[in-house]
């Protein structure tokens, strides 16, 4: 939904703002959306309370930021956005820590050195993810998450930052192999489910046809 993705990127996710992503996830809800199109969208209403939460932790807003976290929570998303959402209250708690560490040079080192060994095995796991010579909506699904969570700490490497256009790439592949191997109508519906992941990629959307 249009309408949804604009008041997404704009941060409008709940009231009071006006047109809010949650009063229109209530619209589609009444006029009797398909159950998959409100559970995307609350995987991607949620998400963003997730983003929101870690943009307040970098500002060293900490109780604000929980709060976007629970209400992502309270929404109901899946079980792997609400994983993303736990992750980000882990976030918060680290950072928090770190913050009141500041006269703790030690621990300070300690929990930066967590942190970085913690970045480095995302890292790997998303490199793997994103080197898999096939990929299925699940395996992208999860690249996704882990190039999100990868953003949400602060790692702004190049695999991490272009993940999002590889993964749509390698999609976009796997709907032409599809074509060509079970006809137009199974790559088409690989295409929907595609599309239903990355919502905003027009070129997804564009293989539905």
């Amino acid at each position: 939904d249009a309408d949804l993705q604009a008041a997404i990127r704009a941060g409008r996710l709940g009231p009071p703002a006006a047109g809010n992503a949650k009063s229109i996830y209530a619209s589609l809800a009444r006029s009797g959306a398909a159950a998959a199109q409100l559970a995307a969208a609350k995987d991607q209403i949620s998400t963003a309370y997730a983003r929101q939460a870690g943009e307040l932790r970098s500002k060293g807003s900490f109780g604000d930021a929980r709060k976007l976290v629970v209400a992502g929570l309270d929404f109901g998303p899946s079980a792997a956005v609400k994983s993303v959402l736990q992750d980000e209250n882990k976030e918060i708690d680290d950072a928090e820590k770190l913050a009141r560490s500041a006269a703790d040079q030690q621990l300070r080192q300690q929990l930066a050195a967590q942190r970085t060994k913690e970045d480095n095995e995302f890292k790997s796991q998303l490199a793997a993810a994103l080197q898999a010579p096939r990929q299925t909506i699940d395996s992208a699904r999860n690249a996704l998450q882990l190039a999100e969570k990868l953003q949400n700490r602060g790692v702004r490497d190049a695999m991490v930052v272009n993940a999002r256009r590889d993964i749509q790439n390698k999609l976009l592949a796997e709907i032409r192999a599809t074509s060509e191997k079970s006809g137009p109508d199974a790559a088409i519906r690989f295409a929907e489910q595609a599309s239903a992941l990355m919502p905003e990629s027009a070129v997804l959307l564009g293989q539905i046809v």
